[in-house]
This record gives structure tokens, sequence and C-alpha cells, in this order.
């Protein structure tokens, strides 16, 4: 069937301060390393969620980094291409004021991070898929950390107050929270984020690594004909 045009991709992205970015994965490889992989992975995500189609999102930390984005071929002007600033308060104030934006304009919106290579742009679209369907209120895409990489609503619930974050619990409790409203949720596959070296690790030696080389390559490649 496929995802419809009134569905939207919100991305939230941190901006590329040292120190400020995969701190646990900077523990043990340093910071400029750190930011190095943090970049590769957000220059992935961004050209997926770009190749779905769909339109996106893209909620930075502290500032909207236009030359990042102009890099990746992704330009404010673009039909498909919305920019914002996180709101102030933790992650769960954050995701609520953003699904309130744009569930304003859009019948159904899923949120992702920057930390999960394992999706694309297929996946992305297999998500939106399930949330688009009438059996469901929320779509949840586990991490395998008890936290999520993808949550998806077709209203602005309130899933989010009281959420501890970065306990490995958020998951639990946010399937909890759905019982608790009545809300149909479904649960996409299990993936795993990258918070650290072993992580990172893994991902490399799994059988995505090579796609994602493949993407990152061809922006590298365009960049310099760009250039």
């Amino acid at each position: 069937m496929g995802a419809s045009n009134n569905s939207a991709i919100i991305v939230f992205l941190k901006n590329f301060e040292p120190g400020q970015v995969k701190t646990r994965l900077a523990r043990t490889l340093g910071d400029a390393v750190a930011m190095e992989i943090y970049r590769r992975m957000c220059d992935y995500i961004v050209t997926e969620v770009q190749n779905t189609g769909l339109l996106a999102y893209y909620f930075f930390s502290d500032f909207i980094d236009q030359s990042y984005l102009r890099d990746l071929g992704v330009k404010e002007e673009d039909e498909t291409v919305k920019l914002a600033v996180q709101t102030a308060g933790d992650l769960g104030d954050r995701m609520r004021s953003a699904f309130h934006v744009v569930l304003k304009n859009h019948s159904h919106a899923l949120i992702i991070g920057t930390d999960c290579p394992y999706l694309n742009a297929d996946s992305i679209l297999q998500s939106v898929e399930v949330l688009e369907s009438t059996r469901v209120d929320v779509v949840i895409g586990p991490a395998a950390d008890g936290g999520y990489y993808a949550l998806g609503m077709d209203q602005s619930y309130e899933l989010f107050s009281g959420i501890p974050w970065s306990t490995g619990r958020e998951l639990a409790q946010t399937m909890g929270r759905c019982k608790d409203l009545g809300l149909q949720y479904a649960l996409l596959p299990e993936l795993e984020d990258i918070d650290n070296e072993e992580d990172w690790n893994a991902f490399r030696s799994s059988s995505y690594y090579a796609y994602f080389e493949e993407v990152i390559n061809s922006n590298s490649s365009r960049k310099d004909t760009d250039g």
C-alpha cells in the first residue's frame, strides 16, 4: 500500500559540539573519534529519511545548522523539509513539543534519532505504514538497551511525562502508559542503538555496515563534485 503523503518524520539531531555528543563512545575512543562517528550516523540517517520521500522535520538541539544539511543536499526551501530547534526541557518535554507541532499539520508522525544506523528508508516507511493502519494508535521501535529508536503517534498523546530517561526502562514504561490510556500499540522489530564502543564494533561487523558505508561514500563523492 505504501505510506501516505500526510505522514511526517521527525528527526532529532544534536549539534556538533565536541564533548556533547556520543559521550559514552568518547570515554574509550576520545571526543574527536566520537564526533566523527556521530557525524557519519547523522549523514546516514538524514540521507535515508530523505530517501523515503516523506516530509521531514529536522529538530536540532541548539540551533539550525543549515550549512550541514546543505552539504547533504537538503535545503530548507525543499517542499519535503522543515527545520526547527528543540524546546527546553528533558527528552520527554522536547518530544512532546515536537509531536504537538507536527501533528497540527499531519495525520501521523514518527520520531527517530540518529543513534540507530540499522534503520534505512525501507524500514522507516514500513514503520509509518504500520502506524497508518487502523488497528493502532502508537508504534514503538524497541532498542535492545530497553529504550526505543522510534515512536509514532496519530495524535499527541501524553506518553512522556514522568518517565526517567536513560535508565533502560523507557520502553516498558511507555508501553505501560499506552495501556493506562487505552491506546493500541504495535512493536516494530528490535534494533540496536550505538551508545558505546562495543555497540559500534558490533555494527561494523554486521551485514548492515556495508550499506551504511555505501551511503556515506556516496555523500562524500557528491560533496566533492559539488565543491
